[in-house]
């Protein structure tokens, strides 16, 4: 009888030896896919370096082909080179390679593989309406907190964003409203929180909200994706599909596009609505805020902890684990590179 009660402890702490193995690997690919894909987003970077360097064997291709002066030739190239076009087909290629690669191979590597890391089912929470207009008034919020405190932050950001072309104004809508909400819910809840929540769905959920923020690189956006990475994990948490979080997604970043157009066409009649808008749906939040305080139920923003295969590991080892993991590191240490490269 004692040796069989051995065999069955024994049992149970190699499987929870191997258990934590596991988390510890599917945690390092979660972070070397995330690594790769800031990397992935100084890739613009390296296509401008490449055109620089080849910007005199260019300028004498085309002097001869065209019959030209070589500094005519280098001036055409210029025009190139610097073009609203070029920018904004670079643009289009690459953020979707720093999206879906990554995704790819987080898939390909991870033990605990998401069965489906795109599930597009029209699935919603029960009362998805006050989900989604909590998500969206609890994100102006924060937006609203951020540019009061770090207001100075965004003439830089806007500068270096800003475009007057109608084609950059395109591409803009394209990577805003289309390739942001559909890509990064593929790479931070179809793969990131998917790959981390059969070990934590908190863990899951803050980790994946941490790493969207972080990738924003400027401070009020930081705070800001972080608040909207919580509320779509925990949307994702709730429905196990990613269609709400595609749909909170694309409606704050459609917002944010029309704000921005509309302040810098100085468009003040829409600025108003958008303002009466914004204060419509901030008073909703802090009424939800206020009733969850008051009554104590977790409402909203609850999720379902399921029961899973695989043992719950103690937040202490959960954080030791992060911290201590190499990929980690090199994360905020190319985040500290973007933001010096941002703010150059």
């Amino acid at each position: 009888m004692t040796d069989r009660l051995d065999e069955i402890i024994l049992s149970e702490r190699q499987k929870a030896l191997n258990d934590e193995k596991q988390f510890k690997h599917d945690l390092s690919v979660i972070l070397a896919a995330s690594c790769l894909f800031i990397i992935l987003l100084f890739l613009p970077f390296g296509i401008y370096w490449l055109f620089d360097v080849l910007t005199q064997p260019i300028s004498r291709a085309i002097s001869g082909i065209q019959n030209v002066p070589l500094d005519k030739a280098r001036e055409m190239y210029d025009v190139f080179y610097r073009s609203e076009l070029l920018e904004g087909i670079i643009s289009l290629i690459c953020s979707p390679l720093a999206l879906i690669v990554p995704a790819l191979f987080a898939k390909r590597y991870l033990i605990n593989k998401p069965k489906n890391i795109y599930p597009l089912k029209a699935a919603f929470p029960a009362e998805a309406g006050r989900f989604i207009f909590f998500s969206m008034g609890l994100c102006y919020t924060v937006t609203l907190v951020c540019a009061l405190l770090f207001g100075d932050l965004y003439p830089q950001l806007e500068e270096a964003e800003g475009s007057t072309g109608i084609f950059s104004l395109v591409v803009n809508f394209i990577l805003l409203t289309i390739i942001a909400p559909f890509g990064e819910e593929l790479l931070f809840r179809g793969v990131i929180y998917q790959g981390l929540s059969r070990y934590s769905q908190p863990f899951a959920i803050f980790l994946s909200a941490l790493i969207f923020g972080l990738a924003h690189r400027n401070p009020p956006q930081v705070i800001n994706a972080f608040v909207m990475g919580i509320c779509l994990a925990i949307g994702f948490a709730k429905t196990k599909s990613i269609t709400v979080c595609i749909m909170i997604h694309l409606a704050n970043n459609a917002f944010a596009f029309m704000v921005t157009y509309a302040l810098n066409e100085a468009y003040d009649w829409f600025a108003a609505v958008l303002g009466i808008g914004i204060i419509a749906v901030i008073g909703f939040t802090v009424a939800m805020l206020i009733n969850f305080t008051v009554t104590k139920k977790a409402g909203i923003l609850a999720y379902d902890d399921e029961k899973s295969d695989f043992p719950r590991l103690g937040g202490y080892r959960l954080r030791a684990r992060l911290l201590s993991n190499f990929f980690f590191i090199f994360y905020i240490v190319l985040i500290a590179i973007g933001v010096t490269i941002l703010y150059l």
